[in-house]
Parts: C-alpha cells; structure tokens; sequence
C-alpha cells in the first residue's frame, strides 16, 4: 500500500535551467567556449564533488576558475552559479499540500550549499510540508547513485511498495527503479497536476 511520496526538487517543483548558469558563468571566462561547449552529462558532473560535500564551496569555486579561465570575485561566480534557479512553481505548493493529506512526502534533491542558501531565501516556508528533506551535499551522496537510494530507504524505513519516487531526469529514475523502487518520470509535457492523477491511480499492492 502506498504511504511515501518522494518527490525531487529542481524541475520537479522548482523551475530551473542549468545551461543559464553555464552562458553567465561563460561571460566571467577568458575563454567561453570552454563553458559553452559542455555536454549535459558534463554540466551534471560538474558540481559533483560539491553536491556530495567533497568540496567546500572556496574549492568549487577556485575549480570553476582553473578550469575555465574565469577571473572572477567569489560573489560575481555564484551569482552566475545561481542563475540557473528561477524559482517555485506555482502550483508547487498546492500540490504538496493535497498530497500531505494522504501520505508522507519527503524531498529528496542532488542539491549544494551554494544552491541551497539562495533557494531557501524563497522556499523557507514552503519546506516545513516535507516530513524530512534528504539533500545529497548534506548526505553524502547523490542520485543516481544506489547508496542514495538505500540510505534513503533505510532512514525511512518502508517497503519498497510502499513508496513512489519522481523526478524529471532518467538517469535518476533508473537508478531508483534498479533500487527496486516504483518512480514516475516528470517529463517536459507533465504538470504537477497531471503527477497528483498518476499518484492516486497507482495500483495499490500490498
């Protein structure tokens, strides 16, 4: 029966546009094109480190400016960072909300310490709905990596039938489906309204 819901943060219920992040850092660097020739899967790495608290924010930051040529101050490199956070959804809240009134609902977010003291400027009031926010800087780890998933699934403590997981990249969903656990995948066509009908018509093993 289902009783969890764990929902991912950025593109989810936070709009977000990671290639903003790469064209403003890219006017900080001598040489752009290092910037704006990334793939995604290297844009994804590139706060690795960082995301799983490997690197504190000075050493991510002197990173980007090795790396990438950039001559910048330490405020001027995450605003550009930062960017790429375009803030809640609208019915991001609303949709929370309906789902608390059924289950537990917990955050679960490949997230940095940089990110997050710009997004909980907004966002303060909003995480009190979450029963618990799993951010992977702060964890240790990260999606979609399996150890994320079973540190998650052993703090909360559920049955693997008993929770759903979504989020907006496959890579994670994978990761959580080769964990074991039912994911939805939040694509560029979904609304949070359309996730809520998904959820309430999920078949309900026991």
């Amino acid at each position: 029966m289902l009783k969890h819901i764990l929902l991912d943060f950025g593109g989810v219920l936070y709009n977000i546009d990671y290639h903003r992040a790469i064209s403003e850092l890219a006017k900080l660097s001598n040489n752009p094109d290092k910037l704006l020739s990334l793939s995604f899967e290297e844009i994804f790495h590139l706060p690795q480190e960082l995301e799983t608290g490997f690197a504190s924010e000075s050493e991510f930051r002197d990173m980007l400016r090795d790396k990438f040529d950039i001559d910048a101050d330490n405020a001027k490199i995450d605003k550009a960072w930062n960017s790429m956070l375009l803030g809640l959804k609208g019915s991001a809240l609303e949709f929370v909300s309906a789902l608390k009134e059924e289950y537990s609902v917990y955050l679960v977010s490949n997230t940095n310490s940089i990110h997050y003291a710009e997004f909980i400027l907004e966002c303060s009031a909003f995480m009190t709905y979450f029963d618990k926010a799993y951010l992977s800087y702060k964890i240790g780890v990260r999606k979609p990596d399996s150890s994320f998933f079973e540190f998650i699934g052993n703090d909360i403590g559920f049955q693997k039938n008993e929770a759903v997981f979504i989020d907006d990249s496959l890579i994670n969903i994978k990761g959580a489906l080769d964990h074991g656990w039912q994911a939805i995948h939040f694509t560029d066509d979904s609304t949070l309204s359309d996730i809520l009908h998904t959820i309430k018509n999920l078949p309900q093993r026991i």
